[in-house]
């Protein structure tokens, strides 16, 4: 049995037979310190989710330690950290934007699905059953070499991201930076893109040297081959993926994986696009225009990119549209500044803008800065004035 600290719960896992639940399954036995609530002989219930049928009940001991055993049910599904709702009415029109943030619960299902989908893929490696594994290889040194050269314009430095560990201190590091956001996406185009593969080479984003997809069945059909190759590896009368077929179900699986993925992205951010556009009809009608803030994560000599974090969606602001001054792009810092006012606009300023326009056909949405108080009061860095 292996045991793993996954927060405040120790866990011990195990693949074993006699199957409460149809199918093959993975045990958990978890002890769960009950800081400032656990009380003698007070019985503890976790309904993690208001679909799943993960349930834990336990009861506290005299030191305020429960511990419980239940299973993993093949129904759980992962979640994001952070994420936009869109709201829809009745005719399928965009009317809210809802920014959703997990919390520590959701987070600690995550981590107890990682930790099932890891010790599955172990155990069936160690057993030799062909399985479809999750791996993510190690990226390109050319891509992280013009990764660093981009993270050191921020004045950050980047050790050899090509070890795990070191991308951890890097992203440790960037939390709570106001050029998080663009080193982030950068970094995410310099890695490759997870696969399915029948070899099991590891995971580098999650620093996984083992790790399959297993908790969602129902959801991804990778999942469904891994529940047979383990039920199979527990009683040989079930029938399990062959081998020789795995590659090319590799190969499919992640291109359909892929075209998913992009397609579900897609959807959600062409009913962003209308939302802001229905604002930006709503403006020129003479109605109250909102405004939003926003973070600068590129400057351009034509534009600034800006992302507005509550809606998760980028989009520019013109420099034409920054009437306040006659705006002189800087390529050597990457910032623009005001020729008069020395004001400087660059990757990091935190702004309020509002939505100018959408082009329908370039997909792209256009803001304009919002005045606080008067033309230019933005809070920006701001030189000595040159008058």
């Amino acid at each position: 049995m292996n045991c793993h600290n996954v927060r405040l719960v120790r866990v011990c896992a195990s693949v074993s037979e006699g199957a409460v639940l149809p199918g093959s399954y993975v045990t958990i036995y978890g002890s769960m310190r009950l800081k400032g609530v656990g009380m003698p002989g007070q019985v503890m219930r976790v309904v993690w989710s208001a679909k799943t049928t993960l349930t834990c009940v336990g009861v506290t001991d005299a030191n305020g330690l429960a511990s419980c055993s239940t299973y993993v049910p093949t129904t759980i599904k992962g979640s994001r950290t952070v994420n936009v709702k869109v709201w829809l009415d009745k005719e399928g029109r965009p009317v809210k934007l809802e920014l959703v943030e997990n919390d520590i619960s959701h987070q600690l299902i995550e981590e107890l699905m990682l930790l099932a989908n890891e010790l599955v893929a172990r155990h069936l490696k160690h057993r030799k059953q062909p399985n479809i594994y999750r791996i993510h290889e190690k990226p390109e040194p050319e891509k992280l070499d013009e990764y660093r050269e981009l993270a050191a314009t921020y004045g950050v430095k980047a050790g050899d991201l090509g070890h795990r560990p070191e991308l951890q201190k890097l992203l440790d590091g960037l939390k709570g930076k106001p050029y998080a956001g663009a080193l982030k996406i950068g970094l995410l185009k310099s890695l490759k893109r997870a696969r399915y593969s029948p070899d099991p080479l590891g995971h580098f984003g999650l620093s996984k040297a083992d790790y399959s997809h297993f908790t969602s069945p129902i959801r991804r059909y990778a999942d469904l081959l891994t529940h047979r190759s383990l039920a199979r590896d527990l009683d040989p009368k079930h029938k399990g993926p062959a081998s020789t077929d795995l590659g090319t179900v590799s190969e499919h699986l992640s291109t359909t994986e892929r075209t998913a993925a992009d397609a579900e992205k897609e959807s959600v951010r062409l009913k962003k696009l209308e939302y802001f556009s229905n604002l930006a009809a709503a403006g020129t009608k003479g109605g109250v225009a909102p405004t939003f803030d926003a973070q600068v994560i590129e400057a351009r000599n034509y534009c600034l990119l800006v992302e507005l974090p509550e809606a998760m969606m980028t989009g520019l602001v013109p420099v034409s549209t920054l009437d306040d001054d006659f705006y002189i792009f800087d390529a050597t810092r990457s910032r623009l500044l005001g020729r008069h006012s020395g004001r400087v606009l660059k990757a990091g300023d935190r702004i309020r803008v509002q939505v100018a326009r959408v082009d329908p056909f370039k997909q792209q949405i256009d803001f304009r800065m919002a005045n606080e108080g008067g033309k230019g009061k933005s809070k920006v860095e701001r030189r000595g004035s040159r008058r």
